[in-house]
């Protein structure tokens, strides 16, 4: 049918090349749900939604989505559903400063997670933890998870771009170097440029500050410069704030 198709396209195609593109198939997605109630496909949709408009900077909109999305769970018995409630609303917590709520909220999408088979609630949750701990000036602390998460997912180099700035802030460049170095490699294009495209390369470009990499850090800022105004969020996970921060 016409929403197996929107929804599929809407998933397969996310990156910051099609925001915009993926916020309007989610509205026609939105507007033959309502007519079928196929809640199947309409709550994971509603989940991307929220994180497209934090991206364009419409954080009135994604608050809007965050409570439809919230109803509709509600009236959902889907237990994979009820795990993104808490995802989110964790996320526009720690928007605003407000860590320990947010980390209580993560740490209740991780309860609800273990109940689930083949989810992916705990690289989720995992990965809201790190954005928070980096927020905060503390990603070190997260090095151990890093590791395992940089070695254990070598289709996403996002975590290894993170690795890279534990080890900055701990002070252990050579390593860091050494991440930077294996990521710059053909100027950054082996990085899939998917849904988490913009936020490896925000690691990545604090890296650079780090290390006073000036000439990786210039590709990366012409990479950038076409999504300037936009936000760097990852899927159900972080915010980390205006892309012209980095």
């Amino acid at each position: 049918t016409l929403a197996y198709a929107l929804a599929n396209r809407q998933g397969a195609t996310s990156s910051p090349d099609r925001t915009e593109e993926c916020v309007q198939t989610a509205l026609e997605l939105f507007r033959l749900c309502d007519g079928s109630g196929d809640l199947e496909l309409e709550l994971p949709a509603r989940v991307r939604q929220i994180g497209y408009l934090l991206e364009l900077d419409d954080l009135a909109g994604a608050d809007v989505a965050l409570e439809t999305l919230a109803r509709l769970c509600a009236d959902s018995h889907d237990p994979r559903a009820q795990a993104y409630v808490p995802l989110e609303r964790s996320r526009r917590l720690a928007l605003e400063g407000s860590f320990r709520e947010a980390e209580e909220l993560t740490a209740e999408a991780a309860r609800l997670g273990t109940r689930l088979r083949d989810s992916t609630i705990p690289l989720q949750t995992g990965a809201q933890l790190i954005g928070m701990r980096w927020a905060q000036g503390r990603i070190r602390e997260m090095h151990p998870e890093l590791k395992r998460f940089a070695d254990g997912y070598a289709a996403l180099p996002v975590f290894r771009a993170a690795l890279a700035v534990s080890y900055c802030e701990a002070g252990c460049d050579a390593d860091a170097r050494r991440e930077l170095r294996l990521l710059a490699s053909r100027d950054f294009q082996d990085i899939p440029r998917d849904n988490v495209w913009l936020l490896a390369m925000a690691f990545l470009s604090e890296a650079c500050a780090y290390l006073e990499a000036g000439d990786h850090a210039a590709v990366i800022y012409r990479l950038l410069a076409p999504f300037d105004g936009r936000n760097v969020v990852s899927p159900d996970a972080i915010f980390a704030g205006p892309l012209a921060r980095y």
